[in-house]
């Protein structure tokens, strides 16, 4: 059994089973649990989470979050709070039970293309977290700021491979918060940063088809012939696509060289919207937002599909 961690709000339940529905159609010979994390989900969601896997042998649990597990990251900036739901994944030590011994946990703009199996399978003993580089090469910033020593790496939180047993065992979870309240000067990317400073000894790095972000779709790596081919070879063969960058697939001005696999598998949901997409106004407004990339009157920092499709052509002859 493959356990998968979803952490949403109402307002990410469309994406959710988008995640989801990629997920069972490249793991039609696995068993898999969702493990769906949320507060205050209404009942209408719920049925339409549950029935993402009606029509296959996948399982949904649903859990909430008690508010005194949340209290140690109440924090408020001027009259903003900041939600809640980015720190469920410490929490999943707790949330989850105990018979469940490691989880993946995913973020929501994320489609998995491959079978999970390998992943699932990444040894762990000793280990608290497994995960994949944040960036080509995590800034040396980060290191200074969290204060240990780069050699240990930093990993993205979009896709989390947790060890629970080891959380539970090791205290992990009180550790989380007793850093995050020490040190509210050094966080800046929320618990993703946590993670990395109190495990940067027990984690594990693993190889970043798992958790393919944007960076390999940035123009600038492609004006290097190492840099290129070492962002190919990772285009070429992935097995969880991160759309880490603020503006999502569902967005009209997304510009991701992939964008159109998100409604290949959002037409297995209940929320095939892509036609609203295709209307007249959508499409004027994403033409005049890329005009002046098309005209050569500014440069994209990301990769057009053409132009990616062609350099994946070129690497394969």
């Amino acid at each position: 059994m493959i356990h998968i961690a979803l952490t949403i709000d109402e307002n990410y339940v469309r994406y959710c089973t988008v995640v989801m529905a990629s997920i069972l159609e490249n793991n039609k010979m696995d068993d898999i649990t969702f493990h769906i994390v949320a507060n205050d989900l209404t009942s209408n969601s719920k049925t339409i989470i549950s029935d993402q896997v009606k029509n296959s042998k996948a399982l949904v649990s649903f859990y909430t979050v008690p508010s005194l597990l949340l209290e140690a990251y109440e924090l408020k900036w001027g009259h903003k709070r900041l939600s809640m739901t980015v720190f469920y994944r410490c929490l999943l030590a707790t949330i989850l039970p105990e018979t469940i011994e490691k989880v993946v946990y995913m973020d929501c703009d994320v489609l998995v293309l491959q079978s999970l199996r390998d992943l699932w399978n990444t040894p762990m003993e000793n280990i608290a977290v497994a995960g994949v580089q944040d960036l080509l090469e995590t800034p040396k910033e980060y290191f200074s700021r969290l204060e240990y020593d780069s050699k240990y790496g930093y990993f993205n939180g979009g896709m989390l491979l947790i060890n629970l047993d080891y959380w539970r065992k090791h205290n992990v979870e009180n550790r989380l918060k007793e850093y995050f309240r020490a040190n509210l000067d050094k966080v800046v990317r929320n618990d993703q940063d946590i993670m990395n400073a109190v495990l940067y000894k027990e984690k594990q790095m693993l190889d970043m088809k798992w958790n393919v972000q944007i960076d390999v779709f940035l123009t600038k790596h492609y004006s290097d012939i190492n840099l290129r081919n070492k962002c190919l070879a990772v285009a070429g063969d992935i097995g969880i696509l991160h759309y880490c960058y603020r503006k999502k697939p569902w967005h009209y001005n997304c510009i991701h060289p992939m964008r159109e696999l998100f409604f290949k598998y959002q037409k297995l949901t209940p929320f095939d919207d892509y036609s609203r997409l295709q209307k007249p106004l959508s499409k004027m407004h994403r033409f005049l937002h890329n005009l002046p990339y098309t005209l050569g009157i500014k440069e994209s920092k990301i990769l057009d599909k053409k132009k990616f499709e062609r350099y994946l052509d070129e690497k394969d002859n």
